[in-house]
């Protein structure tokens, strides 16, 4: 396992605050074979993080304690403790309706926010803990008109890029029961300039941190990518900590599975004496910024927006504004927005992408209207995020490779949603190795596939009786929802076939999964039947943990035809979890494949008859992920006198 300060600093400056792997390909390239390291390293550090938990700070519950807040306001009122988690884990947000408004020059942003909440704990709530970002101020909370007066605390966490959050403590006249909502009336205001504290305070070098933690308000670029990153909307959670194992990665799915059925609308002003911002976004949708009144005579002008009423989806509120160049072709899936100074040719990026576009309809079905935005970051070296259909990350010079991959990560997102992570997030990573097998081969994915492989084998739990493990249902791990689910839809892959996979997911549709079986049972409607419920059960519904195989027996013998040979294998599975594994006989001229399902705990053996006398054996190809490998070979012995062992 990895427990040194250093990967777990690392792993806590690159993945928790937003980088997209996938994309990190443009802002960094590829190392020499073209392969997609970034992605299977991190998710690797992020398991090795979750059983090795890290020395790099103090006790989680040393860090945790409540400080005084600095400032002496007479509403709200400085207090010294701040709520129990089981206070905090009892609300969940089922709606945001909020009015933000900027001031770029000044870094500043005001928020009226309309938020309801649920408790779903077991007890009356008679308090609600309410968060933001330690650089922001709590003004006023009202709950029916009426005024409250309440209490606010300041809490460390990381999941703000200050390492603090300020907690007010709203009190309730009649107690918040089980099951039950309210709807809170909240303002706040503040400024969110660019810093690298919490990072810092690990001991990651400032200039990794900058890049990394490049949320702010500013001039030309306002970036606020939400939990994890900045707390500039309201949100409530227990504090989570760098270096406290994995918690805080799971903390930032955890948000997002919450969120993924909130309904969120806004509406935008911006007040800009500046550069003049002609780019918006809110929670990844583009939406269009208007001019109320225009800059003159030195005054500021004002812009507004508004998103509309809509789900969350699997994300977490972003918000973005700034002044680019437009750069748009024609009928192309990508639109790109650059920085003034940037004078890159884009046209590499739209050919890319017109590349890719007809492996995702193949795939996923026409989407003729389906399109990406890229927004350019403001330095070079600033790590990629993304929401939704909107790719923030530098634009700059990349190879075909480079660019094609993360374009088939990318536009997956505009031509297939879903509310579940790991289908959101598992069909991109899916149709992102699907172009790697295109233009590099199979062999390349493959090896691509063993750090992910090593990551949830670190992750997986060794056994159920060591706790539920996390199904991919409710997996709220990027390892699991993202790169395990990859995993499942290769196999899908193997056992189904292409054209059924790709039937299923044309006709997948997000509105309609509302049971956790529906993709299993579109699956079943769109080719031949199949029995699928085993394999849904261990590797969707349930997490056992990963299958062990081993080749506990090869039989040879020819056969009365003159030639051919008849081959008995015996696969053992000492792991938890069922697996469907090809089982592949090379002969010097010729090889065959054939598929077989091996019991978790148990043994199955597959009879294959092939031309010529064959001399090597090959169980499983790298797309079925095991504890230990995902690859076992064996030259078949012809002068053993029993029968081949381990």
């Amino acid at each position: 396992m990895i427990r040194s300060k250093r990967v777990i600093s690392f792993y806590g400056a690159v993945v928790c605050c937003g980088l997209i792997v996938a994309f990190s390909l443009v802002a960094a390239g590829q190392d020499s074979t073209g392969s997609q390291p970034t992605q299977s390293t991190e998710s690797l550090r992020e398991a090795a993080a979750h059983k090795a938990g890290s020395k790099k700070i103090a006790s989680p519950e040393a860090k945790q304690t409540v400080q005084s807040q600095p400032e002496a306001l007479p509403l709200p009122l400085p207090v010294k403790n701040g709520a129990s988690d089981a206070e905090r884990n009892a609300l969940v947000y089922t709606a945001y309706d909020l009015d933000i408004r900027l001031r770029p020059a000044e870094q500043r942003i005001s928020v009226r926010g309309l938020v309801s909440i649920r408790n779903v704990g077991t007890t009356p709530l008679q308090r609600l803990p309410i968060q933001i970002s330690s650089s922001l101020t709590w003004e006023s909370a009202r709950i029916g008109g009426q005024e409250l007066t309440f209490g606010v605390a300041m809490v460390n966490t990381d999941a703000d890029h200050t390492g603090e959050m300020k907690e007010a403590l709203l009190p309730l006249a009649t107690p918040l029961a089980p099951g039950a909502e309210l709807q809170l009336d909240l303002t706040y205001s503040g400024t969110i300039p660019q810093t690298a504290r919490r990072l810092e305070s690990i001991g990651t070098d400032s200039n990794t941190a900058l890049l990394t933690d490049w949320d702010r308000v500013s001039d030309d670029f306002t970036g606020l990518r939400g939990y994890g990153n900045v707390l500039w909307y309201p949100v409530t959670a227990a504090p989570a900590l760098l270096g406290d194992k994995a918690v805080l990665f799971e903390q930032i799915g955890a948000q997002k599975l919450m969120l993924s059925t909130a309904s969120f609308r806004a509406h935008l002003t911006v007040e800009a004496a500046g550069p003049q911002p002609n780019f918006a976004a809110i929670n990844g949708q583009p939406i269009p910024l208007t001019v109320a009144t225009p800059q003159q005579s030195g005054l500021p002008g004002i812009w507004k927006a508004e998103l509309p009423e809509g789900l969350m989806g699997f994300q977490v509120p972003s918000l973005f504004v700034a002044a680019r160049q437009n750069q748009t072709a024609p009928d192309s899936p990508v639109v790109l927005y650059l920085r003034p100074d940037n004078q890159i040719d884009v046209s590499s990026y739209v050919l890319a992408a017109g590349q890719v576009f007809p492996m995702l309809e193949q795939w996923l079905g026409p989407h003729p209207a389906a399109r990406i935005s890229i927004l350019d970051l403001p330095e070079r070296g600033d790590a990629p995020f993304e929401a939704g259909t909107l790719l923030v990350t530098p634009i700059q010079d990349a190879s075909s490779e480079q660019l094609t991959a993360a374009m088939a990560h990318s536009l997956t997102h505009a031509c297939f949603h879903s509310n579940r992570a790991w289908l959101e997030e598992g069909v991109a990573h899916f149709m992102g190795s699907l172009w790697m097998e295109k233009a590099r081969g199979r062999g390349a994915v493959m090896r691509s596939f063993e750090p992910g492989r090593q990551a949830l084998s670190l992750a997986e739990p060794e056994s159920p009786k060591d706790g539920p493990g996390h199904p991919l249902v409710s997996a709220t791990m990027p390892t699991f929802y993202r790169t395990k689910a990859g995993f499942v839809l290769w196999m899908l892959r193997g056992i189904t076939g292409d054209q059924q996979l790709a039937a299923a997911l044309t006709s997948y549709r997000p509105e309609m999964d509302t049971r956790p079986d529906y993709f299993e049972e579109l699956l079943g409607q769109s080719g031949k039947r199949k029995e699928l419920s085993w394999f849904f059960k261990d590797w969707v519904y349930s997490d056992p943990g990963l299958p062990e195989l081993n080749i506990s027996g090869v039989y040879p013998r020819e056969t009365s035809l003159q030639g051919s040979y008849l081959v008995a294998v015996t696969i053992d599975n000492s792991g938890w979890a069922a697996a469907e594994v090809p089982i592949t006989l090379r002969t010097p001229q010729t090889s065959i494949t054939t598929r077989l399902v091996v019991p978790a705990h148990g043994q199955a053996v597959q009879r294959s008859v092939i031309q010529g006398k064959p001399d090597e054996l090959r169980v499983n190809d790298g797309t079925v992920p095991e504890t230990v490998a995902t690859e076992h070979v064996k030259s078949i012995d012809y002068t053993a006198a029993e029968p081949l062992g381990k």
